[in-house]
């Protein structure tokens, strides 16, 4: 062969091994479309998923793999398992018959029902990764991973799981009752967080805890019969009580009163304005911390009724605590909280998981019980949501991880949906049922989980003496600065004052003292200019109810003689009788019944008189002031005097005076005319 022909014939051979361009992967999206939460001997496998060809190639001999592997013995195996393909051998794999070709841009959605004699015939309950995986001509494209829980007989010890769900706001309008944003409204629209959160509630009848914020209640009030919005840019929007922001305001306030009625639904009452209690606590505002609580409650009771109050359960708003502040709470009766995940420190090394109740240390060999949810479930359960379906049976798989550590064991668990925590409406509304699923009192035979309320979880880790000790974690929490504890004692000094001088100020009082309150709330410890609003507004309400009363001004009075008497007018515009406290400051007057009066004024004017004795003559002023029966000046005013009566010890002195001159003349006279 020639040179030449060696060359063609090594083109030939090389030509076709080189492509002229790359051929793309077959690509697909797999995402978990219903899964049933129990799988036993009597209850097949169901489970649906949607797989959708999101590449340029079609899926030629498309097909659908179930594998289902041995039992996760631990968390640990459970989380490796969910994350990538587990070491564990698989007990069943098995091809599902699907269509032959998936072209691009298309989606099926494929159920699968299929009992499990593999798994029933090992005759144990347990926890089972399970993967689907889609296969183009029997090469892998994708995956989706969930689990199974395998129940195979009556479970005589279930894992008593406590669901609490906050509800709460933080005060969106300022002093002015103006709302600043329209963040409500849009927790309030569809999708919107309260919105989500409370229809999950309502499609889930089951013992659940709802930890519900006064200050929304208020918010929401306020909304339902008209409201304003500042956007922005300053700008102000009126919104009518017949607008759907104010309908749907209206619309939740009767959603939340029916659905704390059931009977299976117990009520937390935050403090009223969600306050940091730290910053209370060490702003020396102990006092004003029990008129949280005690506002909180009636609050909650004024608008939801029919609700059952854990009153001795609390939760600190923001799960915002310190050792000291623990100690206050036990002090004013508190005796049990509920807390985020991350406001406790870790647990040391536990062999199992740590435990739902603990006693959280506040110091000085004090301690409360405290609820705290499972961390890791909680992350499923918060995480956003690309396949928010498998993240619920994922959250379900953590539980389920839990209560096979101990099957026998009495155990709680724990689920608390914070704050600011919004979770996905199908994440949360799948989970809740899925819960409801798995209970004993729907699933007698086959349920593993029982919902309790809160304290109930309290009061049976207290029984079985389950109460491990833990630490807070430290945090850099905000506090008061002087200047704002400075300005929120004067209001409540000048509410006090205020309530002194009329038992019918007694409403104004009551939404003063709210708006008073409200000025603590949590965000306004780092906002303070916004809260300092609130409480010079409450200063210069009570300001303007004390210029209702006046005192005589201009006045002059007369004396003729050396007894008298001072007439004082007083005025009034106020809607309300008034006590007052008038006195008379004088040094030139001697008063004979004393120079202060207490007085009613219950009508438009009033004259009080004050008997005199004229120390001297002349003119002079004479200073009225009037006071609250406390002691705070309202208001001051003067008197001009003119006392013309004679003075009888200088008349005296005046008579003797001249009758020693006559008699000394009289001597001179004769001596004169001897």
């Amino acid at each position: 062969m020639t040179r030449a022909g060696a060359s063609l014939a090594i083109v030939l051979v090389l030509g076709p091994a080189i492509p002229t361009a790359a051929q793309p992967s077959p690509q697909a999206r797999i995402a978990l479309v219903n899964q049933d939460p129990l799988t036993g001997p009597r209850s097949p496998l169901r489970i649906s998923v949607e797989v959708t060809n999101t590449g340029t190639r079609a899926i030629e001999r498309f097909g659908l793999t179930l594998h289902v592997y041995q039992p996760a013995r631990s968390r640990s195996q459970y989380r490796e398992a969910i994350a990538h393909d587990p070491t564990l051998s698989p007990i069943l794999v098995t091809p599902i018959r699907t269509q032959e070709t998936l072209r691009p841009g298309e989606t099926t959605t494929i159920a699968i029902r299929r009992r499990l004699p593999e798994i029933a015939q090992r005759d144990e309950s347990a926890l089972h990764p399970l993967k689907l995986q889609v296969e183009s001509d029997g090469v892998p494209v994708t995956a989706l991973r969930s689990v199974l829980v395998f129940i195979g007989e009556r479970q005589e010890v279930p894992l008593d799981l406590s669901l609490t769900v906050v509800l709460d706001e933080r005060v969106l309008f300022d002093a002015s009752g103006t709302f600043r944003g329209d963040r409500l409204e849009r927790s309030l629209a569809a999708g919107g967080r309260l919105e989500t959160t409370v229809a999950a509630l309502e499609q889930a009848p089951m013992p659940v805890t709802v930890a519900i914020g006064p200050a929304l209640l208020l918010q929401l009030q306020r909304m339902s019969t008209g409201y304003r919005v500042r956007a922005a840019n300053g700008s102000v929007r009126e919104v009518g009580e017949e607008e759907p922001g104010a309908v749907r305001a209206a619309q939740m306030l009767e959603r939340l009163e029916a659905l704390v009625a059931r009977g299976t639904v117990e009520t937390i009452a935050l403090p009223l304005a969600s306050p940091s209690i730290p910053a209370l606590v060490d702003g020396q505002l102990r006092d004003d911390l029990e008129l949280q609580m005690e506002g909180g409650t009636s609050v909650l009771r004024h608008f939801l009724p029919d609700a059952t109050v854990a009153g001795t359960l609390v939760r600190p708003p923001r799960s915002l605590l310190t050792p000291r502040a623990i100690r206050v709470l036990e002090r004013v009766g508190s005796e049990g909280l509920v807390l985020d995940a991350e406001a406790l420190a870790p647990a040391a090394e536990p062999r199992f998981s740590a435990v739902a109740v603990s006693a959280v240390e506040g110091g000085r060999g004090r301690t409360l019980p405290a609820i705290a949810p499972d961390a890791a479930t909680m992350k499923h359960v918060l995480a956003p949501a690309p396949d928010p379906r498998l993240q619920a049976q994922l959250a379900l798989g953590e539980m389920a991880a839990v209560y096979f550590e101990q099957p026998g064991t009495p155990r709680g668990f724990a689920l608390v949906i914070g704050d600011d925590d919004a979770p996905a409406e199908a994440v949360l509304s799948r989970l809740l049922g899925a819960i409801r699923r798995t209970s004993v009192s729907v699933s007698p035979r086959a349920g593993w989980l029982r919902p309790r309320r809160a304290t109930r979880l309290i009061d049976l880790a207290r029984a079985r003496g389950d109460l491990p000790r833990r630490r807070l974690e430290p945090r850099d929490l905000p506090r008061f600065s002087p200047a704002f504890l400075v300005e929120i004692r004067r209001a409540r000094a000048a509410i006090g004052q205020l309530s002194s001088i009329a038992d019918e100020t007694a409403p104004l009082v009551r939404r003063l003292q709210t708006q008073r309150l409200l000025a603590e709330s949590a965000e306004f410890a780092e906002r303070e200019a916004e809260g300092l609003a609130f409480l010079r507004s409450v200063r210069r309400r009570v300001a303007l109810e004390f210029r209702k009363v006046a005192p005589p001004d201009d006045l002059s009075v007369t004396l003729t003689s050396h007894r008298g008497v001072i007439p004082v007018t007083l005025s009034s515009r106020a809607e309300y009788p008034v006590r007052l406290r008038v006195t008379l400051v004088s040094p030139r007057l001697r008063f004979v019944e004393g120079a202060t009066r207490e007085v009613l004024l219950d009508r438009p004017r009033r004259a009080v008189t004050f008997p005199v004795l004229a120390r001297t003559t002349g003119r002079f002023p004479v200073r009225v002031l009037l006071q609250t029966p406390r002691g705070a000046r309202i208001a001051e005013s003067r008197i001009t005097v003119r006392s013309t009566a004679y003075n009888t010890r200088a008349l005296v002195v005046t008579l003797a005076a001249a009758l020693f001159l006559l008699v000394l003349w009289g001597r001179r006279s004769l001596s004169a005319r001897r």
